[in-house]
């Protein structure tokens, strides 16, 4: 296997032979499914809500810039800048 997607993934061929063997048996009697969930993980045990803002064109390509740099999404960042600005408040 390609050593680079080992990485990626973070499974070893050891660990892949094994799950082929398991599949290949017809054999599920050790399979342990846990319970699906639908939709995507929580992120925060309260409540959330949408809301919509505007901003201007150059402060947004400055966010586009600034969430590659740390591999976060756009809400990630906002949330994370509104967090930082919050917690400066003394209530």
């Amino acid at each position: 296997m390609n050593t680079e997607i080992e990485k990626k993934i973070n499974i070893s061929p050891t660990q892949l032979n094994a799950w082929e063997e398991e599949y290949l048996s017809d054999d599920w009697s050790q399979m342990h499914l846990s319970e699906i969930k639908r939709g995507r993980p929580r992120i925060s045990a309260e409540d959330l809500h949408a809301i919509s803002i505007k901003l201007t064109t150059s402060d947004l390509e400055k966010i586009e810039e600034l969430k590659k740099i740390r591999g976060i999404n756009r809400s990630e960042f906002i949330r994370n800048a509104v967090k930082k600005e919050l917690a400066t408040i003394t209530t």
